[in-house]
């Protein structure tokens, strides 16, 4: 989420993202299958991970063991959730013929 430049050095540099060159800040949204908001967490610099997004924000609190969710293929947090028995599914990288294997488009 893009916001004003804070006016706090220190809150600047923690939103600062170099790539976008402007302020933003990050959350965790959780979106259901049928396109409900089902969960927002709180919001964080742009110096922290999704990785540690997902694991402040009480979001792995709510999943039970055998839930599955799709995720971005930059959100690096299969091995965490394996461990609660919850299945992330990161759609693959196109290839470049630009088709999906069958194998790739059943699994997302």
């Amino acid at each position: 989420m893009y916001i004003e430049t804070p006016s706090n050095p220190e809150a600047q540099q923690l939103t600062f993202l170099t790539y976008k060159n402007t302020n933003t800040l990050k959350a965790l949204v959780s979106i259901t299958p049928s396109g409900s908001v089902c969960f927002i967490s709180d919001y964080y610099g742009t110096c922290i991970s999704d990785k540690e997004i997902t694991s402040k924000s009480g979001f792995i609190d709510k999943l039970q063991q055998g839930d599955g969710f799709m995720a971005d293929w930059g959100f690096n947090i299969q091995e965490v959730l394996a461990l609660n028995g919850v299945k992330v599914n990161v759609p693959p990288f196109m290839n470049q013929s630009g088709q999906f294997t069958e194998q790739e488009m059943l699994e997302t």
